[in-house]
């Protein structure tokens, strides 16, 4: 086993929570690959989860999503390529590391091409996103900000950008949808 997986395993074997054995798994195999490129994915969410949402709501969900002219909701996540395979990070309602699939592709799914100032590990983009946001919120996940703090996949993603020095103007615009309006009433 690597140094570097070492140092990974090490830092998240310090939170209460662990990465699921797929996400462990992935990081075991490329971690120690320096990034070759890297894209951000943005896709619909699921009609499903906004079904649920608005049966949930009696509702209401759709009909702040028309008042406030919010028709889509989004997932984003990261893809990084490491050893000349493209790599999917992101976060649900765990963290997710995983090889990246064509079927992660779906209709109406968005990218943006990232240009890269450094090129660090995978298990150094994982470390310096844990010491950036902290055990509690690299883990933990609050979709809408029920609690009055947001922390979802959108927050994770800008937090690997910033942590990584892969931040830009042009990705924050592309990763932040700004859903206040809905989650304030």
């Amino acid at each position: 086993m690597s140094k570097i997986f070492d140092n990974i395993k090490e830092a998240i074997q310090s939170v209460p929570t662990k990465l699921n054995n797929v996400s462990s798994q992935t990081v075991h195999e490329f971690g120690e690959y320096p990034i070759q490129s890297a894209f951000l994915v943005r896709t619909p969410i699921e009609k499903v989860f906004t079904r649920a949402l608005n049966v949930i709501s009696a509702g209401k969900f759709s009909e702040l999503q028309d008042k406030h002219d919010i028709p889509v909701l989004y997932h984003v996540a990261f893809v990084g390529s490491f050893n000349n395979k493209n790599i999917l990070i992101e976060k649900n309602e765990v963290i997710n590391v995983d090889k990246f699939k064509q079927s992660d592709i779906k209709k109406n799914t968005e990218t943006l091409r990232l240009t890269l100032k450094s090129y660090p590990t995978l298990a150094q983009i994982l470390t310096n996103t844990v010491n950036y946001m902290g055990d509690t919120n690299f883990f933990d996940y609050d979709a809408l900000g029920a609690d009055g703090k947001r922390n979802n996949c959108q927050d994770f993603v800008m937090a690997l950008l910033d942590s990584n020095n892969m931040a830009t103007p042009e990705a924050k615009n592309f990763i932040y949808q700004n859903i206040t309006p809905i989650t304030k009433e």
